[in-house]
């Protein structure tokens, strides 16, 4: 372990040499010895004077931050306190700040510092930061599990606030939190001398732990802008939808031999690039595609051949106008052909309307558009292109005012093939009110939603869908319908062969607020659900029926993937940008 810095409770630094410490205060018998022996030895605290510790002195927000900011971030503290050093607790809590650890405490509003450093802080609030620094640093924290196991043996949880039970159960299954009389936490209580004592010992112990061999970073050497590529299909707490009207972003392709490319598309330029990586991250060639049309709209990687949809508006309502088009390109990138249809056609006034569409393939030759429009009478709602792939022409447009598979305000769609048999999924407002799944005739409302016909708010959003070889896995993140004030969770919907729904199972409890999910498909019948919670990474291996075949497991300091991750050799291998703005290639093995 690193050499820690010298740090004093009362924040003067410590003049004597190191050595064994002995308060009058603080005998062998006391809870905390071991740790305000060792604290001392190390030099990161010492007494109040007159041979004594206080151990049950309150601790203001300023100590206990100085102390977090010195132990765990030596390099940043010290070069922050060359910039500035009025007051004496600035330059750490800027620390702290810029790592994110001060995240949902009242230290997260930097123009409250002035108060709120001479407070004496919470058993909730010391929870709180613990909790993120271990998150942002990367500890080995427990899996979810041992979370809730910690939940249930904390008899006064349910009165801790909802935005401190993550960070509390969490350091509790770590023990790095321990309770007092009858199993209580007594958040509310403000932190003592000796517990600061404590916890600094304990997030010691955990200090150079590693990421889980499960899981790596590989930082891609790309060249790039990443960072303008902008994000879409994340959670979105104010409307039903992605606020994006259409699809912008970045894509992982997997090439099929362990190493990616990553296809980002410039909206400032028109212009789609596609860079190819390496098993070191290096990038060994790239190509650029003109944007056909001021639209992307969506992409598929499929097995002979990649497809890119392109669109444009035709506020005139001109029957004439060409506003789809679906391009096809080889393995290399090559342009082999494309697909049109107009506003006459598909009676289109915008395509890609207040959604992310999406594309899938058959086995048997057939690849499908997925998307919305705004119609000529200005009603959304979805549709559908179904092209041959070889050669590559349109074989159906299901375009019309009211195509047999409508959906009403359809904010967004999700496509399957079965063999050559069309299964899709909508996110409808109006006309089905719900999560509708489609698989020939058959029609299922796989989660309805509350509110009034055609209110844009139904406080939830589609994730993910897949099939498997008993039927189909449709995953959301959604508040609790009877009650949307609540935290935001993990759904997972399933039904059978025939479209008919067999299950419907929450895979969080609501305690902590969701960001956003993704369901990857491993194979046939196994299938992983990943969601984010405060920058972490949470995920759960399923069976083709939907049910759990493996504990609940969360990767610390590791980003949700921002569009579908791929998978290669049975690891899930994603894009994203590091909490440094550089992208890097994240790998989990499940």
């Amino acid at each position: 372990m690193k050499k820690l810095v010298c740090l004093s409770l009362c924040l003067t630094m410590a003049a004597s040499a190191a050595g064994a410490a002995r308060f009058s205060d603080v005998p062998s018998s006391h809870w905390a010895y071991n740790a305000v022996e060792r604290m001392a030895q190390e030099q990161i605290i010492k007494g109040v004077g007159n041979d004594r510790f206080a151990p049950g002195q309150t601790l203001n927000y300023a100590s206990f931050s100085t102390m977090l900011a010195r132990t765990f971030y030596p390099t940043e503290s010290s070069n922050a306190s060359k910039t500035m050093s009025t007051p004496w607790w600035m330059p750490y809590l800027w620390v702290l700040n810029d790592q994110g650890v001060t995240s949902g405490t009242k230290l997260a509003d930097s123009t409250a510092w002035l108060r709120v450093t001479e407070e004496s802080i919470s058993r909730n609030e010391m929870a709180a930061l613990m909790y993120n620094l271990a998150v942002k640093r990367g500890f080995a924290l427990p899996d979810a599990a041992a979370v809730q196991a910690a939940k249930s043996g904390i008899s006064d949880f349910p009165s801790i606030p909802s935005q401190y039970q993550t960070a509390v159960a969490t350091c509790y299954a770590a023990k790095l939190l321990s309770g007092g009389d009858g199993g209580k936490f007594n958040g509310g209580n403000f932190m003592t001398r000796a517990e600061a004592a404590a916890v600094i010992t304990r997030l010691m112990d955990l200090d150079g732990d590693v990421r889980p061999q499960n899981s790596t970073v590989t930082p891609l050497q790309t060249n790039l802008d990443w960072g303008e590529a902008n994000r879409f299909g994340r959670l979105d707490y104010s409307v039903s939808r992605p606020k994006t009207g259409y699809a912008t972003g970045y894509y992982t392709i997997a090439n099929g031999d362990g190493t990616v490319s990553g296809l980002v598309v410039d909206d400032g330029s028109h212009t789609i690039s596609v860079e190819r990586f390496d098993a070191g991250g290096a990038a060994v060639s790239r190509k650029t595609l003109p944007q056909e049309l001021p639209m992307f709209g969506a992409f598929l990687a499929g097995k002979q051949y990649n497809y890119i949809a392109y669109g444009q508006k035709n506020d005139t309502m001109l029957d004439g106008q060409e506003v789809w088009r679906i391009v096809q390109y080889d393995k290399d990138w090559n342009r082999l052909g494309a697909v049109s249809a107009n506003g006459g056609q598909t009676y289109t006034k915008e395509p890609f309307r207040s959604t992310v569409a999406r594309m899938a393939e058959s086995g048997d030759g057939q690849v499908a558009l997925y998307a919305s429009r705004t119609r000529y009478d200005g009603h959304q709602s979805n549709i559908t292109f179904i092209m041959n792939t070889a050669p590559f022409q349109m074989k159906t447009v299901m375009g019309e005012e009211f195509p047999s598979n409508h959906v009403s305000h359809s904010f967004g769609q999700f496509i399957q093939f079965d063999g050559s048999e069309m299964v899709t999924v909508d996110h409808g407002d109006a006309y089905p009110r719900s999560f509708v799944l489609q698989k020939g005739t058959q029609e299922e409302e796989l989660f309805p939603f509350t509110g009034a016909i055609g209110e844009n708010v139904t406080n939830a959003i589609g994730s993910g869908f897949e099939l498997s070889g008993s039927g189909a896995l449709f995953l959301a993140c959604s508040a609790p319908q009877d009650n949307p004030d609540q935290n935001w969770r993990v759904l997972l919907l399933t039904a059978d062969k025939n479209g008919s729904k067999t299950g419907q199972t929450w895979l969080t409890d609501g305690s902590a607020n969701v960001d956003c999910a993704r369901l990857v498909k491993l194979d046939e019948n196994r299938f992983v659900a990943m969601w984010g919670v405060d920058g972490m990474l949470h995920y759960q291996l399923l069976n083709g029926s939907g049910q759990p075949a493996a504990p609940a497991a969360s990767v610390p300091n590791t980003p949700m993937p921002p569009t579908q991750p791929v998978v290669q050799n049975g690891t899930i291998q994603w894009i994203q940008l590091a909490p440094s703005g550089k992208p890097c290639l994240y790998t989990l093995a499940p």
